[in-house]
């Protein structure tokens, strides 16, 4: 079981998400484990205290409210991880074309894709985006049954699943084990062979719970609380 810490950034610092309620997003001044908000010198001390693999949320790029290129403002910082899971939005699926460095690898949410054009997650690393049961897309929510139903029916194979509690992200409200085991079990059955679990995590007997059911979880504000190390 690996342990994936997150950072999500707004104009560059690292804030604190809670709940998707992107709007209310400040930034995190009191974490136990990066001294300032500012994203190099996170990063720096995430790698210092053994971490080689990170999430980065880039929530300007994900609204669509900046046209930086985040790969290249990070780039010698994102180097000295082994693997950089990095969400910028639609923007992503360029970086499928463009992005060259081995270690990056770029996360397509569901809600960034319409109803008609889910095919283009096939192949990609994406994330679930949901709210309770409802996996929400661009332009419309769908139980999560009938969202992997969909994906089965018309063959789409993403390299690997993030399952993302949206409405949990934050709020230390634990997990809902009997969704991520029906969804992981479902998408072992399709064949993806990595499956990550992010959002509601209290402490390091949330991450044993789900040690059979996913190969990763996604923590931040459990990391940075010093409940999870």
């Amino acid at each position: 079981m690996k342990i994936v810490p997150v950072l999500d950034l707004k104009n560059l610092l690292v804030v604190r998400a809670v709940s998707g309620r992107r709007e209310e997003y400040e930034p995190l001044v009191d974490s136990r484990v990066i001294p300032c908000p500012v994203i190099e010198r996170a990063l720096y001390s995430i790698y210092s205290l053994g971490y080689r693999e990170i999430y980065i949320a880039d929530i300007d790029l994900i609204e669509e409210r900046a046209s930086y290129d985040l790969l290249k403002i990070l780039n010698n910082m994102l180097s000295i991880f082994d693997r950089v899971y990095i969400d910028v939005g639609r923007r992503g699926i360029e970086y499928y074309s463009t992005a060259t460095e081995r270690n990056i690898i770029p996360v397509i949410g569901t809600e960034y894709v319409r109803s008609d054009e889910i095919e283009v997650l096939s192949g990609k690393t994406i994330s679930l985006d949901m709210y309770g049961r409802l996996v929400k897309l661009r332009d419309r929510e769908i139980d999560y049954e009938d969202f992997l139903y969909i994906m089965y029916r018309f063959s789409i194979a993403p390299e690997r699943v993030l399952i993302i509690d949206l409405e949990r992200v934050g709020t230390f409200s634990g997990i809902d084990l009997k969704k991520v085991h029906t969804i992981s079990r479902r998408l072992r059955e399709m064949g993806i062979r990595e499956v990550l679990y992010g959002g509601g995590i209290r402490d390091m007997s949330d991450i044993e719970s789900l040690s059979e059911m996913v190969d990763s979880v996604i923590v931040g504000s459990a990391l940075h609380r010093g409940a999870v190390r």
